[in-house]
């Protein structure tokens, strides 16, 4: 998922300047769905391939997905969400 760099996380996984507050529902899984999506990424060289599997990718597709279904629905038809997988 994309945000415009004013909806970006602070340090601390807070996500600020979304013009009506997300659930805290939502904003968790966001913030979980950003830290597991850290893990994919070999951090000691990373141009390597990450330790995910191919299962794993796929799994994290579709929880993306599903994330993005439910703040589109939170967020309501005035806000577009875009996910834009690699």
């Amino acid at each position: 998922m994309q945000a415009s760099s004013s909806y970006l996380p602070d340090l601390h996984g807070h996500f600020v300047g979304i013009p009506q507050p997300l659930s805290k529902l939502a904003l968790g899984r966001l913030s979980e769905l950003s830290q597991w999506h850290d893990t994919a990424l070999n951090w000691d060289y990373p141009p390597d391939p990450g330790p995910w599997s191919a299962e794993e990718y796929a799994k994290f597709e579709r929880e993306a997905l599903t994330l993005l279904t439910e703040l589109q629905a939170e967020l309501g038809p005035k806000f577009e969400v875009v996910y834009e997988a690699n």
